[in-house]
This record gives C-alpha cells, structure tokens and sequence, in this order.
C-alpha cells in the first residue's frame, strides 16, 4: 500500500470516529433533553449546559433547574441547589464563584465580568509562547447541593491529547480563558440575583 493510500486510510478512521462520537453525543444529550422536558415542561427550550456526566437546565422566567445524570433520578430543584462554580486544572480549583446571599444585579456584573477580565489578562501577560506546559486537563465543574443526584456537573474545556508532552503555553492560555469565560456565562445564568464571591489560585 502506498504512503497516500495510508494516509487516506488513517484520515478516514479518525473521520469515521468523529462523526460517530458527534453522533453518540447527540443522542445522549437529546435523551437528557426529553427527560427534562418531561420533568416540567417548562423546560422546553430552555437554558443549558450539557457537560461530561450530565446536563443542567435552567427555567427563563422562574428560579427553578433541572439536573440530568445518566441513568440517575432526574432532579427538579431551583437555582440555589448550585452551590459553586470553579475552574478546575488537574484536580486543582484555579477560580471558584460562589453564592452567598441575595444583593442587586448590577454588583453582579462587575463582580463576575471585571473579575473574568482581570484574570484573563493575568493569564496572557508574561507568557511564554514556545515553551511547553504539562496539563492534562481543564474543567468547569459545578458543585451540587446534597439533594442533587450527582455531586457535580463536570464540563470539559481541555484534554491533553494521548501520548503528547503537552500543549504550547499559548494554546493552554487560551484554554483558561475559554474556561473563564464559560464559567462567568453559568454564574451569570444561575447567580443572576445573588451575591458571588470570587477567588484566584484557591
């Protein structure tokens, strides 16, 4: 067999396996979509955030939520069911938003966007863009109250490829602030009318 007849192969498998994870993923998030509308139908075309282990569904125009997790319970709860929101590097929380009481909208705001835009900037000063950065993986996780079915959601930004050494720093920057910023886009849902406290390098 020749060279491009290989390659032709090997671009077919690792097309062929895309398509098929596309498709197995949208299958599982169309299931986890029809047993939340079936919870409340309200949910119907509402907010939501499909992660690694389930999915979390948030009402427009009420405080009320929804958590889809496998093959366990559907749970029916409100907003204050989410306790937290980090940004989670190798085990380790880089940045966590957390409720704490109820104060008006507009402190919201500043406190979720002016803190995603200080660290961001943080993030990409003073790097190093040829160098090369051992992380395995990024996730956006949030922490579920005792009644949830699961103790969290966990929503993947970043998997160091199989067998590499790792991702420029450049790249893995980048990768934090797509963490960052999907981090404020779920508080900014579910803490719209609560007072966060936000934390670096926890």
């Amino acid at each position: 067999m020749s060279l491009g007849w290989m390659i032709a192969v090997i671009v077919a498998v690792f097309l062929g396996g895309a398509f098929l994870i596309a498709a197995f993923q949208v299958k599982v998030t169309g299931k986890r979509d029809r047993a939340a509308v079936a919870l409340d139908p309200g949910f119907e075309g509402a907010p939501v955030f499909h992660g690694e282990n389930g999915s979390l569904y948030v009402q427009r125009d009420s405080d009320r939520v929804a958590i889809i997790c496998g093959d366990k319970a559907p749970f029916l709860g409100t907003r204050a069911d989410i306790l937290d929101v980090q940004v989670v590097e190798d085990g380790t929380t880089v940045s966590v938003t957390k409720r704490k009481g109820v104060i008006g909208r507009a402190i919201v705001g500043g406190v979720a966007f002016g803190g995603v835009g200080a660290i961001v900037g943080g993030l990409s000063a003073g790097s190093e863009t040829t160098s090369q950065n051992i992380v395995s993986k990024i996730d956006v996780i949030a922490t579920m109250s005792p009644g949830a079915p699961a103790a969290r959601v966990v929503f993947p930004i970043y998997r160091k490829f199989p067998g590499t050494k790792g991702d420029f720093e450049i790249t893995l920057n980048a990768k934090r602030q797509d963490a960052e910023r999907f981090r404020a886009q779920i508080t900014e849902v579910l803490f719209a009318d609560a007072e966060v406290e936000r934390l670096a390098s926890v």
